[in-house]
């Protein structure tokens, strides 16, 4: 456990292994929730939840999440325009 601390210079950022792990495990357990909750929300209102990330972008400039992916904010804005839209039609269908 020392070399992990040692790699992450916890000391020099003034945490320790036991208060990332407890940070790490409560935003996982959130992000698990709002999967489950979002499509039971959406199923509600007779939205099915279809998993679409409205993100799009060139498979080969893809990174891991956080750690080296390569978004344009463009490409961000547009995803959420994109759900919005996706989710509007879905709900209220035009004639």
């Amino acid at each position: 456990m020392k070399a992990v601390a040692r790699f992450f210079k916890f000391d020099q950022h003034g945490t320790t292994i036991s208060r990332e792990v407890i940070a790490g495990l409560t935003t996982f357990t959130t992000m698990s929730y709002i999967v489950v909750v979002n499509p039971a929300i959406l199923g509600n209102a007779g939205i099915p939840a279809y998993g679409v990330s409205g993100l799009f972008s060139n498979s080969g400039n893809n990174g891991v999440h956080g750690l080296n992916e390569h978004i344009g904010v463009k490409e961000l804005y547009d995803s959420k325009l994109f759900l919005y839209r996706l989710v509007k039609q879905l709900a209220a269908p035009e004639k």
